[in-house]
């Protein structure tokens, strides 16, 4: 310049705006660096509902071989609603869900099973509603705040002072009292069944402080 002093490398004249972390919003593609990474790709059903209830499941213990995902067993388990020995069993019994065996991986080095993502699926889905037997879909087992959750037959006799047999008289054969059957589903792999919640604690009312006494049992109302 005229007085020897040297111009600065950018001039903050008219126009001129300082760039500011908030400038651009967080998410704006046209700001993107050239020489920034592209967005990684993920999976298609990432963020899709799964048809065991939840989300595509991210974790480090997951495997992939040969496209397909695995889980181990103490991942599975609670995703396919049902303990990590049992889903062991239903393992090495070779049981079919589906009409198909369970597809697994061995870790040699791990020593460990997994289980494919699908058939993690499978298992999440083996519920029936009975006497129907149509597909249950994603159930929730156990209690819950709301009762809307799925107990098996021998906790819910408990829970209301009734023998086990009664229970199953009520739920496996429909012969539970009151104007409305029970909502009951059946594990068609265990053939165990499971009641919800929230119609366990109804049939409470028919059931004396007392207790039923043995061999007389409340019987379904003239229909």
């Amino acid at each position: 310049m005229g007085d020897g002093t040297k111009a600065p490398p950018f001039s903050e004249g008219a126009g001129y705006r300082p760039f500011t972390p908030n400038r651009f919003p967080e998410n704006s593609e046209s700001i993107r660096s050239p020489l920034a990474p592209p967005p990684a790709l993920h999976n298609s059903r990432t963020s899709t509902e799964s048809s065991y209830g939840g989300q595509m499941v991210e974790d480090d213990r997951i495997i992939t071989k040969e496209g397909v995902r695995y889980l181990p067993l103490s991942l599975a388990a609670p995703l396919a609603k049902a303990p990590r020995t049992t889903l062991l069993d239903w393992v090495k019994a070779k049981t079919e869900f589906q009409g198909r065996p369970l597809q697994t991986y061995h870790s040699p080095t791990m020593r460990r099973f997994y289980l494919s993502e699908e058939s993690v699926e499978r298992v999440a889905n083996r519920f029936v509603k009975w006497p129907s037997q149509e597909p249950a879909g994603p159930v929730t087992l156990g209690e819950t705040k709301d009762h809307s959750g799925y107990i098996g037959i021998a906790k819910a006799a408990r829970a209301i002072g009734i023998d086990h047999h009664t229970m199953w008289l009520w739920t496996a054969r429909g012969n539970a009292p009151g104007d409305t059957p029970p909502d009951v589903i059946k594990c068609t792999a265990s053939d165990q069944f499971y009641i919800r919640e929230r119609d366990a604690l109804k049939l409470k009312k028919h059931v004396p402080r007392s207790g039923l006494p043995r061999g007389r049992r409340p019987q379904p109302g003239p229909s």
